[in-house]
């Protein structure tokens, strides 16, 4: 039973992802809040 739609490396490689993106974003909002 091998899905390849539920393959681990690409759920790690999308949640390195998405916590880059929110990374990013935390730290914008941080920026332009504190002008």
């Amino acid at each position: 039973m091998e899905d390849s739609r539920f393959n681990p490396e690409r759920w790690d490689h999308w949640l390195l992802i998405v916590a880059f993106l929110a990374l990013s974003g935390w730290i914008l909002w941080k920026v332009y809040s504190h002008r």
